[in-house]
């Protein structure tokens, strides 16, 4: 699914997109707003819809891999743990799902 149809009502995300922000001299920052329809809030708008935009919620890719092949190998190895002592009654007790690799990219 692409992102144009994944945004169609995303008009919350607009305050970020349609703002510029500009440095001052006493080291702040002052953010200035950008009208919808004029030429490069129109620009920037195609953009946010297109997906060539990315957003922050974006994790790389090697990161997320490192994250699944940690919790796929700590899974490995209780499931061996129990296979070896074979405690029966309570079951293996596997480690939480932590695939939001997200959480430990920020």
């Amino acid at each position: 699914m692409s992102k144009t149809i994944r945004r169609r009502s995303a008009r919350y995300e607009y305050r970020w997109v349609l703002s510029d922000w500009v440095s001052l001299p006493s080291r702040s920052l002052l953010r200035q707003r950008i009208a919808p329809h004029s030429s490069e809030g129109r620009k920037r708008l195609a953009k946010f819809h297109s997906d060539s935009q990315r957003t922050m919620k974006m994790v790389p890719s090697y990161f997320r891999r490192i994250c699944n092949r940690k919790n796929r190998r700590e899974n490995q190895q209780i499931l061996r743990r129990f296979s070896r002592v074979g405690d029966w009654d309570g079951g293996p007790v596997m480690v939480p799902n932590k695939s939001n690799a997200l959480l430990y990219w920020w």
